[in-house]
């Protein structure tokens, strides 16, 4: 369960520095922005969905297992946009 929150809020952090080191760069590639910035949306959401889940499973003791499935599958391994390159 750690790794499934871990994973989203370390994908925000890292979209997040990426759109702010292309807010300081003399070229703004907006296509990139808006893929990173819809990333970190994505990774806030399932944040959320993974913290909702936890508050439900601490106070009732059930897991809604298809609903993290579901998020789990489908998901795979996204690394953003490279906003680092130069144009």
């Amino acid at each position: 369960m750690a790794h499934e929150i871990q994973q989203p809020v370390t994908s925000i952090l890292r979209n997040t520095q990426a759109v702010w080191h292309c807010f300081t760069t003399a070229t703004l590639d907006l296509p990139a922005v808006r893929a990173a910035l819809t990333d970190t949306i994505a990774s806030a959401r399932r944040t959320n969905e993974m913290i909702r889940q936890l508050l439900t499973f601490v106070t009732t003791g059930t897991l809604d297992q298809t609903c993290l499935l579901s998020m789990t599958i489908g998901r795979g391994v996204h690394t953003g946009p490279d906003l680092t390159r130069k144009p």
